[in-house]
Order: C-alpha cells, then structure tokens, then sequence
C-alpha cells in the first residue's frame, strides 16, 4: 500500500482539537456553515466530494446566503453566495438611509417566521413525545414521561437551559469510600485502533480527478462511528485536526466495569464485588431496608458538551436553532431518573449485569453540529455515564465520560462503509482491511 509522506504522518499524529469547526469546514478552504433561514437551503452535512447528492427543504443542497446577528437578533451582514463568482457581502446600512428600511423588512419578517417555526416545532415535539411508545417501541410510560418532562416555552418562544440533574446520595463509612474508588471505575467503549492496536486516522488520497482530499475512516460501527480530518475554525487559517464524529443513528454503547491490578492493566469485573464492599458497611436488619438503586447496578446517561463546568447539565433543547424532535436530545426520548419523577425507569437508567452494560440508542433530528446555534457550533458532545446508586453516584470513578465527538446526519461524504486508514509503527498511514476490525 502507498505510504503517506512525512507531513501527512505528523499531522495524523494529532490529537482532536479542543475546538471543533462546523460540518461545512471538512474540505481545505471551507467557510463557516450558514444559519438557516427561512427562504435558505440548510447547508448539506459532510463536504466530501463523494456520495449521493443531499436535498434541504426541497431544493438541491449547498447554501444560498449566510446572515449574521448580533446577540439582539439584529442583522449585521448579510452574505450571498455565487457559483462561479465573487461572493456579494452586505453590511448593516445606516439607521437614516433608505437602505435600512428594506434592512429592517427582512429583519422583521425574519424574527416572525422564526418565532412562528418554534411554536409549530414545540407543538410537534408534545405530540412525538405522546406517540414515541407506539414510535420506538418503548413502554406506554415513557411516552407520557417523555411527554411531562419536555421543557416548556419560554414566553419569548425559546427553550430554557436545561437545570443540572440533582443525583441522590447516601454515605458510606471513609474507608469503604477509599476501597471502591482506589480499586474500581467505570469504563465506556470505544474502539479506536484495530486488531494490531494501529490507532484510526484520516488519511489524504487522490479523488477521481486525482486531487488530493481528505478522507476519513469509518471505526468499528459502535461508537464513535468515524475519524475525520477538519479545518481548524479562524480566517486564513490552513492548518487541520481530526475529530471523532457519530452520526444520528445506531449508536452503540457498552459500559463496563473495571478493576485496577497492581502491576498489570485494568480487569473487567462483575459489579458484585462492588455491591458486596457496600452490603457490608451495613447490619442484616438495615440490609433489609435497602432498595433496587442500593442493591442493584443502575446506569443512567446524558449527553454534556466537552466543556460543560458543571456536574449534571445535559444538553437541551435550547442549544438548537431549529428545536430537535421531542426537545429532546435522544431517540428513544430522555428522562431524568426515575426517582425525581415518582416513575418507572425510563430507557437510559439501565442496569449492569455481569459488569456490563449495553445500549442502542440515537440522537432525535436536528441534534448535529450544523444545527447548534452560533455560540455553540464549534462545542464537541461527550456522552456521561453515572452509576445511579445512591453510595456510588457521588464516587470518583464511578461516572465515566466519554472522549469529544461531533455529530452528523450522515457520514458518507467523510467516510464509506469499510474505508479505514490506520498509522502503522512507522508512523505511515495506510489502508486497513476489514479483516483488522477489532471484534
């Protein structure tokens, strides 16, 4: 296999950037994603050159005009775009010209059709909410939890921020406390070498007018799905770093528990010897006591941007410009343990067995980077895994948190279905067969 040349290997060698670009920056020279509006085409995921040409709002992809508003929700630029030509920018004009009152037109009508999608948006989420057991297959409760814990419209039309998620704690004696995080964490899955323990990297090749393009590599089908090269956010910055990315669907999570070894890697155990460290802080007669989320290992997971410096904030509904299905994050709808609700457990409070714990789940429309409003576009997900046992939740270890990705409607003009470049251990990037897929 052709090997990369010496500036390829070194970039490969990168780690993802603590700043994620938009979907519309995977290619060299790609601008910033548009906003969408009302009379605009969303810009089309990915960017690569390859796969079947996307539809936005029934028109063929690719962005008309890109607009630009201060915090107030006042146009300060207006960019439109033209194939084969100079792109036209438009400033704000000034407050006495004629020019302006056209400026504010748009700006009104603008700020209505907005306003009036939310609503509309708000009404469909309820009504998803209700039907999702029917929808996903889900038990009848979790439609109607779905339902009540959907966050309500602000009177201005927005969606509030979400409030951190208060886990219930109980103690246990200081030297308990000691064993089980000295001893014991939480581990979430993720499968980014192959076989041989050869890292996954992008990797630059020829198209079909042998132009050199990025080209990304496709992970195991789990999670995360693929790793991609992007352009770094800045004008005129050229220089590039790979990202993690999921797409909506199929995403696959496994949790384990793990225990520390003296001299040796970490071992997978069952989650027994866990709860063995805690019936013993207690007498026969206070063990009787003790409920399903102290006896038993519970997870519960969310969703938090990379940065998030608070414990417990999911991600919301609020961080969209177009609101996600069911103002909810996740497909089949989140939410919050059921013991702050009086409820039955919904989907993602799941229960460990044998140290191990698995999900299927997918992220609702519109939850992607390109939809994210402007302050928050180039904030990378991580997913959040806590152990909801009440002497547990609290523990160092006992809440594992995923490494950054960004997220996708879809993944074929980055990476095909068996495309997959690894970086050998000569620092060459070269292709990887499927055979070298990790099991």
């Amino acid at each position: 296999m052709p090997n990369s040349n010496g500036a390829e290997a070194q970039e490969a060698g990168r780690s993802p950037s603590s700043i994620a670009p938009s979907d519309d920056e995977t290619q060299e020279g790609g601008q910033a994603a548009a906003q969408p509006q009302p009379d605009e085409a969303e810009a089309p995921e990915g960017g690569g050159a390859e796969g079947a040409p996307l539809t936005a709002n029934g028109h063929a992809s690719g962005r008309h005009f890109e607009v630009n508003a201060d915090g107030a929700g006042n146009i300060t630029q207006i960019t439109f775009f033209r194939e084969g030509g100079e792109d036209v920018v438009m400033t704000r004009p000034a407050e006495d010209s004629d020019e302006m009152l056209l400026w504010r037109l748009y700006e009104t009508t603008r700020f209505s059709f907005r306003r009036r999608r939310t609503e509309l948006q708000s009404a469909i989420n309820r009504a998803h909410s209700i039907l999702s057991a029917t929808m996903y297959n889900v038990p009848s409760h979790a439609g109607r939890e779905a339902a009540a814990a959907a966050p309500h419209l602000a009177p201005d039309g927005r969606y509030p921020p979400p409030k951190a998620i208060k886990f219930k704690t109980k103690p246990l004696p200081e030297s308990v406390v000691q064993q089980l995080q000295d001893t014991y964490f939480l581990k979430i899955e993720e499968h980014l070498e192959d076989r041989h323990g050869n890292p996954y990297v992008p990797a630059k090749r020829p198209d079909a007018n042998n132009k050199p393009q990025w080209r990304g590599s496709r992970l195991a089908d789990k999670f995360p799905h693929a790793i991609v090269s992007m352009k770094d956010p800045g004008e005129g910055v050229s220089s590039r770093s790979h990202q993690y990315i999921c797409a909506e669907k199929n995403i696959h999570v496994t949790v384990k528990l793990m225990k520390r070894v003296e001299g040796g890697p970490p071992e997978h155990v069952s989650e027994n010897q866990v709860l063995q460290a805690i019936d013993g802080a207690y007498s026969l007669q206070q063990r009787s006591a003790l409920g399903d989320l102290d006896n038993k290992m519970f997870l519960y997971m969310y969703l938090e941007f990379e940065d998030e410096p608070t414990d417990g904030v999911p991600v919301g509904a609020n961080a969209f410009e177009n609101p996600p299905d069911f103002a909810s994050i996740f497909k089949p709808p989140e939410s919050p343990p059921s013991y702050l609700q009086g409820g039955d457990p919904g989907y993602y409070e799941f229960k460990m067995t044998g140290g191990v714990a698995p999900v299927t789940f997918g992220f609702a429309n519109r939850v992607t980077n390109s939809n994210l409003k402007g302050p928050n576009k180039r904030r990378r997900f991580r997913l959040v895994v806590k152990a909801l046992n009440y002497h547990l939740v609290g523990l160092e270890g006992f809440t594992a948190r995923s490494l950054p990705f960004m997220i996708k409607g879809v993944l074929h003009n980055d990476v095909k279905g068996n495309e997959r470049y690894v970086m050998d251990a000569r620092g060459n990037v070269v292709e990887s067969g499927v055979a070298d897929v990790p099991k």
